[in-house]
């Protein structure tokens, strides 16, 4: 299931790498169509897979097998829900963590293609910022 998976979704991806060259190549930066366009793919992917899953299920003779799956015998019935509940918490700072340095690292990569575009004219300039995506800040150097 894994691979096959892996196939479905590179195909799709052909899609939309396709899309997002010619709307880099053709289209204005951040556009709201190309935007829609990726909503929409989005979509029509995970719905799609969700019925290649369920064919691929019915071809190998896999689906209900979660039925037939027997209890572990480690399980206990009447485990507390605030036990349960208590090591789900102990993942919090964890998450609070990482959501810090995905924030950290996405607004200095923005910081830095702000200065970049605003004050860097030196060698290769057109190709480090788009022509499309330069401002007139009012700074001058």
């Amino acid at each position: 299931m894994y691979f096959a998976f892996l196939s479905s979704y590179t195909r799709s991806l052909s899609f939309i790498s396709a899309a997002g060259a010619g709307s880099f190549l053709l289209g204005q930066p951040y556009s709201v169509y190309y935007s829609l366009l990726l909503f929409f793919w989005s979509v029509v992917t995970v719905e799609g897979w969700r019925v290649q899953e369920r064919i691929f299920s019915v071809r190998w003779g896999t689906q209900g097998a979660f039925r037939v799956e027997k209890q572990r015998t480690q399980y206990v019935e009447g485990f507390a829900w605030w036990k349960k509940d208590l090591k789900m918490l102990g993942s919090v700072p964890v998450i609070l963590l990482f959501a810090g340095v995905m924030f950290t690292l996405l607004t200095s990569i923005f910081v830095l293609e702000a200065f970049v575009a605003a004050l860097y004219t030196g060698p290769g300039h057109q190709y480090i910022v788009s022509s499309r995506t330069t401002t007139n800040t009012g700074l001058s150097c």
